[in-house]
């Protein structure tokens, strides 16, 4: 919707593939395309941005090498390369795991831990990323007591680093009174994580409830 409206406005449109890239397909429809390479296993610090012929857009400039400061990262770019070609050949399968992993969760936590509202599509999102709402609990304390078990995942917006504020997506749906929890799960993952947070949030949420 939100490319479609652009198209017919005009307006360039720049799409941060954060989560994306090497997790799922590329997406197709965007002017300027910006990513991070940790996500698929690159080296940090070392980025991706990709303009369209025609996109109209301008980097700031430096007066002694014509574009952006600073020299370029070659080794990085190799790793971040070298990197993208080792996990885009096994991303499918991966997905299918993680697409599996994340079912698991979806199903099994709302029958777990009442209150809790699973977000997003069943189908149509990210293959390992999963987030929910809960009630009668503060997200950055849940954050914490999971932490101190071994398990990490983040709460709030991605947008922001204040945890203790509410996703202003969520917000947006008339889902920002409770928790929210974002939880990404990594490459390679072992199916024992996934069943470690089945069985370590629900007691957390009951603590924390008392």
């Amino acid at each position: 919707l939100a490319a479609a409206a652009r198209r017919e406005a005009g307006v360039p449109l720049l799409v941060h593939a954060v989560q994306v890239l090497g997790r799922d397909s590329v997406p197709r429809d965007w002017d300027v395309l910006a990513a991070s390479a940790r996500d698929w296993g690159g080296p940090a610090g070392v980025g991706i941005l990709a303009v369209r012929p025609g996109a109209g857009w301008q980097p700031d400039q430096s007066p002694d090498r014509g574009w952006v400061n600073g020299f370029p990262d070659v080794p990085g770019a190799v790793a971040a390369a070298a990197a993208w070609e080792y996990l885009e050949a096994a991303r499918e399968e991966e997905a299918v795991r993680a697409r599996e992993g994340i079912a698991r969760l979806r199903r099994q936590l709302p029958e777990a831990v009442d209150g809790l509202l699973v977000t997003g599509a069943d189908e149509d999102r990210l293959p390992h990323v999963l987030t929910m709402v809960i009630d009668g609990v503060v997200g950055e304390r849940v954050v914490h007591a999971l932490a101190g078990r071994g398990i990490s995942v983040a709460s709030g917006s991605a947008c922001t680093s204040d945890a203790r504020m509410a996703s202003a997506a969520l917000a947006a749906m008339g889902l920002g009174e409770g928790a929210s929890l974002r939880v990404s799960l990594p490459l390679g993952f072992s199916d024992e994580s996934v069943d470690a947070l089945l069985r370590e949030l629900p007691e957390i949420v009951r603590e924390e409830r008392a």
